[in-house]
């Protein structure tokens, strides 16, 4: 019978108990036993993935009952302390052990095997083997008494009979998996078991680390009564911070948690997914409903989606999504949310300082979604540079310090016992455990010395290096070219000779680690000591080489390796193909919603084509390309100083190649970068230049009319603003592009106080069957003017839509604008929804983009006017300088509303700005609130009343049911009232 400890009374039940049958306690795999449909009991005929280890017990229990079930069940307790399942079988004095059960864990070959070390250290007598594969589970009888079978427990069981007393034999799949970090030794067809390679450093006590496991601790099993927590571990290399992780996973296995574990490196792409993918793949294959969706959808997104859609320059619909994170982003969240019902997880991300930005941006979108789930996230870094915008003030930081010299004599101690240490180990470590045991480990190699400590690592690394075989330092040159997270075959054809044996030596000796399937080196200051070791010319030949490699081994699947690739290119001085590969690589960032990442890559392959001037075709257009998509990126993140110099540069290079095409399109997006500074003049000048060089009709022609409009808007010129808009209508070809201008004409209706106009369009943009997004915005300005409306019940339905259906694809930038929306309604009508204000304020600081996070930050300040109303003054010269007037104009209206201390000077401002922006809706508004503010019997409190009732009587008179609501406004009424 699979069974379970109870941690209070340590009474054994079946793993298949909630509670303990002895004290009621509840058991740890309470809610987390082996299943991931809907059965809380195993599942006949399930397939498993996982370790199966049998051990046979000494021959002295044979006669002694008591001896055989005590070892037993404490060799069981030692499996499931590591995160697997044990039984003990009576009629043979065996022990069977499973790992990847209950809980499945992607390191349970090294659980599997740790454990068969622990066990051999019992005592004499053992004989134990391991084995891994698939298995199948089976109620047998009735539910409660679960076992496994398949071909991987028969072999386990076999080769065990091949085991010498004290020793260990495993298969050749258990070699495959983990020959780096054990020394495993070959015996007739399988492996014996030596040693663990990292156990020297894994053994010694933990010192001067209890306060901040503690803590730590502490910060998890809160956690794990339903509150996501986001902790760091602060320190340098070798400070101890794996150390205080492997603990913590002790202490999770405990509680029956999932371990997600990221490895962070310098290149790739969002380096999140590989774990969650291996996850995912655990849950296709026997999960239903709700999370076999989301599962089908993660993995759906994984697919590189093409980036290249020409620039569009569509003012208005600068609100739209550019990527908004998109469904890939929406999907993970939701597989975690899901889970989370189901499971406790422990996400830990290693080496954060190297993290990349798209896993970064995934991270934030989980901190702002997951919020009341037992997943307790984990980072360890250096330095925190890269991952400031996850500090915020649920975050918790625990920086380890390096070790007195006390602790440091104490290791030694521990290490050499009675024998006498004749060199000052702190001196030369300065209390860095990881160095600290590299100088007991090799003390040969140190003498007494006075000089600096990073001087004499240094000396002691060159002598290190010195001292190994010529042919193990030639892969150890390589894997210094290779970089971070390198794989043996990389190695293998760059050497041209087999390298297992070398990669296991430098493993041994401390150089690199085995982290899943790949290298790193322990210490970056190895890595770079290594690399600066090789001469620049078999450098450039080594990288050469490697690149050609990395080339022709990843030809099916170039995009995850594109920046690699182009690193060793551009380190050879290929400048051709390193710039191919940076576009490669930076279209996978653009697909993976990395948009600053995008432009870094795409900046860097543009450099290198210019230093190259290209005359071939393909790179030229390839050019032109990253141009229209760098420019793309820019105007979505409203950086148009760089969006300018881009356009101006990419519309030299075309017309110098006298590619007319390209050269056009680098104009019209010089001009988006001219009117976003607010050089308007120069702006018109380069648009009438476009529709020169452009067709009548067609998308660059509608998208330089679009551009007009906007800028005559701004100008106040609205009879042009809306003939430049209807004729960028017509010349659309694109279905996307109609629905860019549809959006445009309803704004400037909207603006202009038109609803019935402004409706019209909404009802001919919904009859057109958009997409998703485009539908979601009609129902979005729709709220929006029923908000203007003050018909905040019709604005709720409206808004609500929008809201649900932009959070279930996880288009944030329309959640936080339609959640902004409802509450600004709720304020309205004066029933705040504080649980929806704090979802908002949540995910609010993850909107991309200058203009658009400036815009939703101060519409966010207007949910609760009067007590951010300092706030909102402050902001109102960065919407100014955005020609945000409209919005300005709302918010003087909302705060002359609310703000009743200082309404005259609120409606006093919005009169004058509404005045000279001539806007009859927002300027009847502004009249209404500016005569109330003033005292009864003033001559002009009744002006100002009277300007406003002509102005809504005129409004009313051309907007059809509008009218209706108009007249139901508080404003109206307060004047029919009078």
């Amino acid at each position: 019978m699979v069974t379970q400890r109870c941690n209070n009374c340590g009474g054994v039940v079946s793993a298949n108990y909630d509670f303990c049958s002895s004290c009621g306690n509840v058991l740890r795999y309470s809610g987390y036993r082996v299943r991931l449909k809907d059965h809380m009991d195993l599942m006949r005929g399930v397939k498993r993935e996982g370790a199966v280890i049998f051990v046979s017990l000494p021959q002295d229990c044979l006669g002694d009952p008591n001896r055989y079930l005590n070892l037993s069940r404490k060799i069981c307790w030692m499996i499931e302390d590591a995160g697997g399942v044990g039984e003990w079988i009576e009629p043979d004095y065996k022990v069977l052990g499973v790992f990847g059960l209950p809980v499945y864990t992607p390191d349970y070959v090294d659980r599997a095997m740790n454990t068969a070390i622990e066990i051999r250290e019992l005592g004499v007598g053992f004989r134990i083997s391991v084995n891994v594969g698939n298995f199948f589970l089976a109620t047998l009888g009735t539910p409660h008494h679960p076992t496994i079978f398949g071909e991987t427990v028969n072999i386990a069981s076999k080769i065990l009979e091949r085991a010498g007393i004290g020793e260990i034999v495993v298969t050749e799949g258990v070699y495959k998996l983990c020959r780096y970090g054990y020394e495993l030794s070959p015996e007739n067809g399988n492996y014996r078991l030596i040693r663990s390679r990292d156990s020297f450093l894994w053994r010694l006590p933990l010192m001067e680390r209890e306060e901040e496991l503690k803590t730590i601790e502490q910060l998890f099993e809160s956690s794990m009564k339903g509150k996501t927590t986001w902790v760091g571990i602060k320190g340098p290399f070798g400070i101890g911070k794996s150390k205080i992780k492997e603990e913590l996973k002790v202490k999770a296995l405990k509680f029956g948690t999932v371990v997600l574990e990221v490895a962070c490196s310098a290149f790739g792409p969002i380096q999140f997914l590989k774990p969650l993918a291996k996850l995912v793949n655990q849950i296709l294959e026997f999960a239903n409903g709700e999370i076999k969706v989301q599962a089908d959808l993660f993995s759906n997104s994984l697919g590189l989606k093409s980036p290249y859609s020409r620039t569009m320059m569509v003012p208005f619909a600068n609100r739209l999504p550019f990527t908004d994170y998109g469904d890939l982003y929406g999907s993970v969240v939701e597989i975690l949310n899901l889970l989370a019902r189901r499971f406790t997880f422990l996400v830990v991300i290693e080496d954060a300082h190297l993290v990349d930005g798209g896993t970064i941006e995934l991270l934030k979108v989980i901190k702002g979604r997951l919020i009341n789930q037992p997943v307790f996230f984990l980072l360890i870094y250096e330095n925190d540079r890269l991952i400031t915008d996850l500090k915020s003030e649920d975050f918790h930081e625990v920086e380890l310090k390096p070790l007195s010299e006390d602790a440091v004599k104490r290791i030694a101690e521990s290490i050499y016992k009675d024998r006498k240490v004749d060199i000052d180990v702190y001196q030369i470590s300065g209390g860095n455990p990881y160095y600290t045991i590299q100088v007991l480990k090799h003390p040969d190699f140190y003498e007494r010395g006075d000089q600096d400590p990073t001087i004499f690592r240094r000396q002691i690394l060159f002598e290190r290096i010195d001292r190994i075989a010529p042919t193990i330092r030639e892969t150890l040159y390589a894997a210094s070219i290779a970089g971070e997270g390198f794989d043996n075959e990389w190695l293998f054809r760059l050497v041209n000779r087999p390298v297992e044996n070398d990669i296991s030596s430098l493993v041994d000796a401390g150089f690199i680690v085995n982290i899943g399937n790949q290298f790193i080196f322990a210490d970056h200051e190895v890595r770079d000591f290594v690399y600066e070791m090789i001469a620049h010319e078999d450098k450039v030949d080594l990288h050469n080489r490697l690149g050609r490699i990395l080339e022709s081994m990843y030809h099916d699947k170039i995009y995850d390796f594109a920046e690699v690739i182009a690193y060793h290119f551009s380190q050879c001085g290929d400048y051709e193909k390193a710039s191919y590969y940076l576009q490669l690589a930076g279209d996978k960032a653009l697909s993976l919603s990395q948009l600053e990442r995008a432009v870094e890559l795409y900046h860097r392959a543009i450099d290198y084509l210019d230093i190259l001037n290209p005359r071939d075709n393909f790179y030229r257009k390839m050019r032109a390309d990253i141009g229209d998509n760098l420019a793309r990126i820019l105007d979505y993140l409203g950086d148009y100083n760089t969006l300018k110099e881009v356009g101006e540069e990419s519309a030299a290079i075309a017309g110098r190649w006298k590619m007319k095409e390209a050269q056009t399109r680098a104009v019209l997006s010089l001009a988006k970068g001219l009117v976003g500074i607010g050089d308007f003049d120069s702006a018109m000048k380069k648009l009438e230049q476009v529709l020169r060089m452009s067709p009548k009709k067609g998308d660059i022609t509608a998208s330089a009319q679009a551009l007009s409009g906007y800028i005559h808007f701004l100008n106040q010129n609205y009879g042009r603003a809306l003939a430049s808009f209807n004729n960028s209508l017509k010349s659309a070809v694109s279905e996307n592009l109609i629905h860019f201008n549809l959006i445009n004409l309803i704004t400037l209706h909207k603006e202009l106080g038109n609803f019935k106009r402004a409706h019209e369009y909404i009802q001919d943009g919904l009859k057109g069957n958009p997409s998703l997004f485009f539908q979601i915005n009609y129902h979005l300005m729709l709220g929006e003017i029923y908000n203007m409306l003050n018909a905040t019940t019709l604005a709720e339905g409206e808004l609500y839509w929008a809201y649900s259906e932009a959070k279930r694809v996880n288009a944030i930038r329309f959640e936080v604008e339609a959640g902004i929306h409802r509450l600004i309604a709720q304020v309205l009508h004066k029933d705040l929804d504080h649980e929806l204000l704090a979802s908002v304020k949540k995910i609010l600081p993850l909107i991309k983009g200058k203009r658009a996070s400036s815009i939703l930050r101060f519409q966010f300040l207007l949910t609760t006017p009067i007590e951010r109303r300092d706030e909102i003054q402050r902001l109102i010269p960065d919407l100014l300088e955005l020609s945000e007037y409209s919005t300005i104009l709302s918010a003087y209206i909302i705060l002359a509303r609310f703000d009743s201390e200082n309404s005259h000077h609120w409606s006093g401002k919005a009169v004058d700005l509404a005045d000279e922006l001539q806007l009859p809706f927002y300027l009847a508004q502004s009249y209404y609130w500016f005569g109330k503010s003033l005292r009864e019997g003033d001559s002009e409190r009744a002006k100002y009343l009277n300007r406003c009732k002509a102005l809504l009587d005129g409004l009313i008179a051309e907007a059809g049911h509008f009218g209706e609501l108009i007249r139901m406004m508080p404003e109206y009424r307060g004047l029919t009232k009078k």
